[in-house]
């Protein structure tokens, strides 16, 4: 029979689970949402390969719940989501149980963390990071278990050491911001090594379970080996140095510690804004638990200041725009601390007595907690209706029903387009024709002839454009497409590319010989059915950067017709009607540049900046403004700070900018360089300035 301590604390992880689980179920999401959500549907559902790097314990554990017969597939997945995130929420209650001896911290302490907005969100449709978090958590519960001082025999520790092993092992084959935990952990067996520590013999059992926590794996080759769905499947792995370049997410080029020094106020202002967004006033009991590292819980402080002090020192400056999901091991590390500081603070009254100044604590940390849950109940809440699916439909209408889409994502959130088309195609009967490829993965040879198949194109011109270098392969498809099927892209910038024109249809661009743009659409008529929809309940920032990308559209539409005055009136109408959009902000500063309104651009600029102090497109633009003032150093300045903001390697916007502040400086060396291939490529060949954001009016030498 179990202790009653065990019972008591195992009660207050399971009403910590209960609390969790009721919140997250009234939130949970019923449809798709924004996002990466409709991507890992798709792939787990029809048991495909998710984006690196794979996920695939999450596919498979995904691909099982669907099958459950309770409302919709996204609600099922979502509320999986709910249990993973509520099962750590419960292992943190019960680590503080156990460590401290004391139920209300823990509870509060589990409460705290399930109310952490980025862990709630999360936990209300179906991503990567609800399961993230339950894994880093249960495997800290499962190895503190093994060196808690108790009267556990040789062979419970051991058989406990293997469960934690096991977890670490699906941790790590799960997402590898794991690996941020590890030292921690290591740290605490080290420190508590007097009272047991496995000898040599006992060691194999262990490592056997590290192995199989590993297994998930293997899911990756075996599919990989199955036939290839383009629309589950986010790759071909016909090798082993494809699957390994999947399973480490090594295309996404994004670097842990890419940032500057010139860059640090700005990244230390971001993350500490991310820890009191994400915890709030609770953060005040975090200088108490500092405070106890001189007493009996001091292991346990030293391991909260390690998952604080290596996560932050790893993804500091990591550039993603969701940086936030990746600070889970220092959320962790704080809720620890804020624990620690609670007991430590009651325990300092009166000698360790019940008496009311005691619960004084514990109900400050109440009081901070709730009232917290208004506001962030309010965040959390989802329309009626699921925003990718209005957006798809809207698309679907304004496009014929077997158009081929060629995407370059010009205002950075093609995912946000391309995965609810992936869920339209294989998880609901919204879309049945549309084919789409990525532009910049034509250069995967067998995943580019099925398309080029499927878009219906002769075997001659697959040859013909497989036979070219990779940075011309889209343009000599589109180019020479002899296919029947409309072809449409988001951006006319592949068409000028192609030496082709474009006509503007109110989502897409469709090819067409004759050079030049034509306009084949009402944008009024669409910007008030934007605005509509930017303006329902749950229309939140993703919702408003997808809605304003058809409006921005005409904006580029203007732009090249050197109406720039009506451009930027219209980017200011688009961004006043989704204000919590960035691109519209920023093709307002370029077409007040290029009317020659210099004051209004450096505005609008500033602006941007403050709006969204941690994006790279800001800076991007102030870089612009310099250099077409001829300030070749400043505009440099300008841009490097932008990319230790938001370093990603692919930003070709970027590089080309620098690029021509380098030729502007005359180092053409560093200019080719800077620019890579492709773009450098696009610097020798231009004639004309492009109006697209990133074009540079200045003309490269």
């Amino acid at each position: 029979m179990a202790s009653r301590p065990h019972r008591r604390s195992g009660g207050a992880a399971a009403a910590v689970f209960a609390v969790a689980m009721v919140l997250y179920t009234i939130t949970a999401s019923r449809q798709v949402v924004f996002g990466d959500t409709p991507e890992l549907i798709a792939a787990a559902t029809n048991l495909g390969l998710a984006h690196p790097s794979g996920y695939p314990l999450l596919t498979l554990l995904g691909k099982a719940v669907s099958l459950i017969p309770i409302g919709s597939v996204a609600f099922r997945l979502s509320l999986l989501s709910g249990f993973f995130a509520a099962f750590a929420a419960a292992g943190i209650c019960l680590l503080g149980y156990r460590v401290f001896g004391r139920a209300t911290a823990a509870i509060l302490g589990g409460i705290a963390f399930s109310l952490i907005p980025v862990l709630w969100e999360n936990a209300t449709t179906f991503e990567v990071y609800a399961l993230n978090a339950m894994l880093m958590v249960t495997s800290l519960v499962a190895t503190a278990a093994v060196w808690l001082p108790t009267d556990r025999t040789s062979t419970q520790r051991q058989r406990l050491l293997c469960l934690a092993t096991f977890l670490i092992g699906l941790g790590i084959s799960h997402h590898l911001t794991f690996v941020t935990i590890l030292p921690a952990l290591a740290w605490l067996a080290y420190r508590q090594r007097g009272l047991w520590f496995p000898k040599r013999g006992q060691l194999i059992t262990p490592v056997l379970t590290f192995l199989l926590g590993l297994s998930p794996w293997l899911y990756l080759p075996v599919r990989g080996a199955l036939s290839y769905d383009g629309y589950t499947c986010w790759s071909d792995l016909n090798s082993l140095g494809d699957v390994m370049g999947h399973m480490t997410a090594r295309q996404y080029g994004t670097r842990v510690l890419g940032w500057s020094l010139s860059a640090f106020p700005i990244l230390a202002r971001r993350n500490a804004t991310a820890f009191l967004d994400q915890l709030g006033w609770f953060l005040i009991f975090v200088p108490f638990g500092l405070a106890a590292i001189r007493g009996r819980f001091r292991v346990f402080v030293e391991v909260g200041i390690l998952f604080l002090v290596v996560n932050l020192l790893l993804f500091f400056g990591y550039a993603v725009g969701d940086y936030t999901v990746f600070f889970f091991p220092a959320y962790l590390g704080l809720i620890l601390l804020c624990m620690t500081g609670m007991v430590w603070l009651v325990e300092r009254m009166h000698g360790g007595k019940h008496t009311w100044t005691q619960w004084g604590v514990f109900i400050l940390a109440a009081i901070l907690l709730v009232i917290q849950l208004p506001g962030r109940y309010a965040g959390m809440r989802r329309g009626n209706e699921s925003f990718p699916m209005v957006y798809v439909r809207k698309l679907a209408a304004t496009l014929p029903p077997d158009a081929v889409l060629v995407l370059a994502g010009q205002w950075k959130n093609l995912d946000f387009l391309s995965f609810p088309i992936r869920y339209a195609k294989r998880n609901a009967d919204e879309i049945t024709g549309f084919s789409y490829r990525v532009a910049k993965t034509f250069g995967r040879d067998k995943e580019t002839a099925i398309f080029m198949n499927e878009a219906g194109a002769s075997d001659a011109l697959i040859q013909k454009v497989l036979a070219q270098p990779e940075s011309e392969r889209v343009s000599t498809f589109l180019k020479e497409y002899d296919g029947q099927r409309p072809l449409f892209t988001d951006t006319p910038d592949l068409f000028e590319r192609a030496g082709l024109g474009a006509a503007y249809n109110g989502y897409m661009w469709r090819i067409q010989s004759e050079q030049g743009y034509r306009l084949d659409a009402d944008p009024e008529s669409l910007f008030v059915w934007v605005r509509t929809q930017a303006g329902k309940e749950g229309a939140d920032r993703s919702v408003h950067a997808n809605l304003a990308t058809p409006l921005l559209n005409y904006v580029h539409f203007l732009i090249a017709q050197d109406r720039h005055a009506e451009a930027l009136l219209f980017a200011e109408r688009t961004a006043a009607i989704c204000p919590e959009a960035r691109e519209p902000q920023v093709f307002a500063a370029l077409a007040a540049m290029r009317a020659g309104n210099h004051g209004k651009a450096k505005q609008l600029c500033d602006a941007l900046i403050e709006t969204f102090p941690y994006s790279s497109r800001g800076y991007l633009v102030k870089g612009l403004l310099l250099l077409n003032e001829q300030r070749y150093h400043e505009a440099l300045a300008a841009l490097d700070a932008g990319l230790a903001v938001d370093r990603v390697s692919d930003d070709d916007d970027m590089r080309f900018a620098k690029a021509v502040c380098y030729l502007g400086l005359g180092r053409p060396e560093e200019a080719r360089k800077s620019a890579g291939p492709d773009v450098w490529t696009r610097l020798q060949t231009m004639r004309e300035p492009q109006a697209v954001p990133g074009n540079s009016p200045v003309q490269p030498q």
